[in-house]
């Protein structure tokens, strides 16, 4: 009898623990919180390392939570474009802070910018010339050929992702003297990490429909 009764006393002294031990948990509802260092959105340069800005998650009942954050994602420096990091942490009861995200731009407008040597070959034709590259002030990763395929006045854009550049289709009244015939450019082209660019396009015009055009760009 006396057996039976010490079981029966440990059974409900199990079950008081895992009482208490519930009734803590549920006692926790409060998320932690995820606090990013730096900014949610930031850009580097292509070819740039990336450097983690840092981050802290703090929670009511286990104070600080920053070395439990897991954070996903990948910033790659050498293909252009935009990347997102998500952070995200739970305290000891369960909760999960409402995640946290970062976008990071991979910024290939700035690396290309400068004066490049080119050699451009139309219909056969090869010229060579000078060129100035810049980037846009207002988009990432779009760049502006100033003189395109040596036509002067010949303001032409292009888009980058990744290491490709897209020349969007695009009319432009250029040429010697300037501003005298319209054209209509349109292309796409690829770039490497030394900045040398090759485009191929096509120039459409009153003087002539032009295919497989390439402009070859060297980094001076």
């Amino acid at each position: 009898m006396k057996k039976r009764n010490f079981i029966i006393i440990a059974i409900v002294a199990l079950i008081g623990v895992a009482f208490v031990f519930n009734a803590c948990k549920s006692d926790d509802t409060a998320a932690p919180t995820i606090t990013l260092k730096g900014t949610s959105s930031m850009s580097i340069v292509f070819n740039d390392s990336f450097t983690e800005p840092g981050y802290t998650a703090t929670d009511e009942k286990d104070g600080d939570l920053t070395s439990k954050v897991t954070v996903s994602g990948t910033v790659n420096n050498v293909l252009a474009g935009d990347y997102t990091l998500t952070y995200k942490v739970s305290d000891a009861a369960g909760n999960a802070a409402t995640p946290a995200t970062r976008k990071v731009t991979v910024d290939a407008g700035a690396f290309l910018a400068g004066s490049y040597s080119v050699v451009d070959v139309a219909n056969n034709f090869t010229t060579n010339y000078s060129e100035n590259v810049t980037a846009s002030t207002i988009e990432k990763n779009q760049i502006y050929f100033q003189k395109f395929a040596n036509y002067t006045s010949a303001l032409i854009y292009g888009n980058i992702v990744g290491t490709t550049i897209t020349i969007p289709t695009q009319t432009v009244t250029c040429g010697t003297p300037p501003n005298d015939i319209p054209h209509t450019f349109s292309g796409t082209g690829t770039f490497t990490t030394s900045k040398g660019i090759n485009i191929t396009y096509t120039d459409n015009s009153t003087l002539g429909n032009f295919t497989n055009c390439t402009g070859t760009y060297t980094k001076l």
